[in-house]
């Protein structure tokens, strides 16, 4: 039985074999302590190609009176891609939650864990958005590596940051880390990766923050940005539709919605999810998603 290591220690032996740069572990520095208690986790890669896709969510106490949507979006999310990423090879998933750490540990998408009032509680007043999403890419590298270590696979990527609000956590870091990150990721594509990647951000408007400047500081793709209203209809419908979106993108197709020039921030709704005759049902049995 081989031994598990955390993430972190997966990460320096990544930068030390030349697979992922001086820069990018540098700002992984910054969130050491976090990836140190994570342990590589979850279920072991076998396939030949596939996709992984990491989830940051916001748990902060402004979700509160939105935490039912959140968690059906969160799960139509999934059910979305599930159903439609069927060229890709396996897909694995995981997340994790701003406040309380990892969600879902790494499974076959068809395996995941459904997100209900028993496992997504509010936490706290924080919104520790960068240094999440720092994680959250951590955790998606390590994988990375990990699947390419053992079976060669070269994994496309995917990654989705779900938030309320603006930063305000008092973590050391920035936005600019974050993209950083990215850039860097895209600058190393093809080494134990794929290039393609779709970096997502569905923003649940809280009246004061804009989420397309916020997002695009970050590195997310301008064409992967939506903003919802703050109503269980809307953002369950912004979910379906931004995951369909994800998953058009890392199938090499363009994100729905967005402009013939790759400009656009919407991700349209289509015609089969209209939110108003269907705000969320699950694909699998057409019945409404509670949370």
């Amino acid at each position: 039985m081989k031994t598990k290591k955390n993430v972190y220690q997966v990460l320096r032996n990544a930068m030390e074999e030349g697979y992922i740069s001086d820069l990018t572990m540098e700002k992984m520095d910054l969130v050491k302590a976090e990836l140190e208690a994570i342990i590589d986790f979850g279920e072991d890669w076998s396939g030949a190609k596939g996709a992984l896709v990491v989830q940051v969510i916001d748990d902060s106490g402004s979700v509160k009176g939105k935490a039912e949507a959140v968690r059906a979006g969160y799960n139509v999310f999934l059910d979305t891609m599930e159903e439609l990423m069927t060229e890709e090879g396996d897909v694995m998933v995981a997340s994790i939650r701003m406040n309380r750490g990892v969600f879902q540990d790494w499974v076959y998408i068809e395996d995941r864990t459904k997100m209900d009032d028993s496992n997504f509680k509010i936490h706290s007043d924080r919104t520790p958005m960068y240094k999440s999403s720092l994680v959250g890419l951590g955790i998606l590298l390590s994988k990375g590596y990990i699947c390419y270590s053992e079976s060669k696979a070269k994994m496309k990527f995917g990654f989705c940051l779900i938030s309320d609000g603006d930063e305000n956590d008092s973590f050391e870091g920035e936005a600019e880390d974050v993209k950083i990150v990215m850039e860097e990721i895209a600058k190393n594509a093809g080494k134990f990766y794929s290039s393609i990647m779709a970096k997502s951000g569905t923003g649940i408007d809280d009246g004061c923050t804009n989420f397309k400047l916020e997002f695009t500081s970050m590195g997310i793709d301008p064409d992967l940005i939506v903003v919802s209203g703050d109503s269980y209809e809307d953002i369950v419908a912004k979910m379906r539709s931004q995951s369909r979106s994800m998953s058009m993108k890392m199938q090499g197709g363009p994100a729905a919605g967005s402009t013939p020039d790759g400009g656009g921030f919407g991700v349209s709704v289509t015609p089969d999810s209209d939110p108003a005759t269907d705000p969320a049902t699950d694909p699998a049995t057409d019945q409404k998603v509670n949370g």
